[in-house]
This record gives C-alpha cells, sequence and structure tokens, in this order.
C-alpha cells in the first residue's frame, strides 16, 4: 500500500534589493573586515591573536576567488572559505577578485597596542 501526501509550497517573496549582505549578479563584495574601519590589535610579541578575518560574498557562478592586500596576492580560496591574515599598521587596502574578473577592494586602518 502506497501512502501519498501533498506538500503545499509558498514562493518566497522577492529578495530585498536594498540588501547589501547578498551580492548580486555579476558582482562581488567583501564582508569582513568592514570598510573604512580602524582595527586595534596585540602587537605580536605579546602572544595574542594578530590576525583579521577575511569573508567575501560572491556570485553563484564563481568558483574560486582570490584576495590581495595592499595589491600583493595573499591566496586562492573558495568564494564562500574564510581566510586570515596578519596586517601590518597602518592603512591597508584589501581587494577580493572572482576567477570571473570580478573585484572589490575596501581600505581598513589597523593599529597594534
Amino acid at each position: 500500500m502506497t501512502t501519498l501526501r501533498t506538500f503545499f509550497v509558498q514562493t518566497p517573496p522577492a529578495h530585498n534589493t536594498s540588501c547589501n549582505r547578498v551580492a548580486s549578479d555579476g558582482h562581488i563584495a567583501i564582508t569582513a573586515p568592514i570598510a573604512n574601519k580602524e582595527y586595534i590589535l596585540e602587537q605580536q610579541n605579546t602572544g595574542g591573536e594578530t590576525r583579521l578575518q577575511l569573508r567575501c560574498q560572491a556570485s553563484a557562478d564563481a568558483t574560486s576567488v582570490f584576495w590581495y592586500i595592499n595589491d600583493a596576492f595573499l591566496t586562492a580560496a573558495p568564494p564562500d572559505g574564510v581566510v586570515f591574515f596578519e596586517p601590518e599598521g597602518g592603512s591597508t587596502d584589501i581587494t577580493v577578485m572572482d576567477d570571473r574578473g570580478r573585484k572589490s577592494t575596501i581600505n581598513v586602518a589597523v593599529k597594534h597596542w
């Protein structure tokens, strides 16, 4: 004997176009760290954690992203991957580019104490 169940599925509402947490088609956005903020980190000789987290939101067709710090290549990662780096003090430009050539750049200030 076979029992059939009926499921009613509602269509989800349209995505809010003013939302900046999801990259729109053909775009990539850095979600961490936050642009134009100042980050105060412990100095390396104190044994404290000195790394900043890098995250991005890429379009669904991206298969990998490439991170650059002050225009120098840092690493490649999957689009949903988390990357950490140890920043020097001062103004830091952070760029992410996907394998389709789309890119986003932000600037943060870093101070060590």
